[in-house]
């Protein structure tokens, strides 16, 4: 069942939190979910490998750059590719800072791995959805 879900290659987490990047692909695969985890941008590669992935999972505070900043980049280069934004902190946009379209959620590490895995998982089916009746 899952396995149709996934059009590409899964779920891309990027993520500095490498305990957190390490139980995410644990628990994925646990689940059958396909998940791989960079600790940045930078260790993806470059950025136009996220559109080899299903949907992204961002940390919001991450170094140079955070999910924000990433998310406007999807948003722009891959407007079909949903992402989930995570953080070990409380995070609220403020009217001054436009939400990129392509993040679906918004959920604390406190919520637990697979309901931001769950999360996810929602946004690629709800995704499918909307490309369906689009066509």
């Amino acid at each position: 069942m899952r396995s149709s879900l996934f059009q590409r290659n899964g779920i891309v987490v990027i993520d500095d939190d490498e305990s957190f990047g390490k139980a995410i692909t644990h628990v994925g695969r646990c689940n059958k979910v396909p998940v791989v985890h960079f600790e940045s941008l930078e260790d993806l590669g470059c950025l136009a490998f996220l559109g080899n992935y299903d949907a992204v999972i961002l940390d919001f505070y991450l170094g140079e750059m955070d999910g924000i900043e990433i998310a406007r980049y999807i948003d722009a280069f891959f407007p079909w590719l949903p992402a989930i934004l995570t953080s070990g902190q409380a995070y609220f946009a403020t009217e001054e800072q436009d939400v990129p379209r392509c993040i679906k959620n918004f959920m604390l590490k406190a919520c637990g791995i697979e309901n931001i895995l769950a999360a996810a998982l929602r946004a690629i089916e709800s995704n499918q959805g909307t490309h369906a009746a689009a066509s």
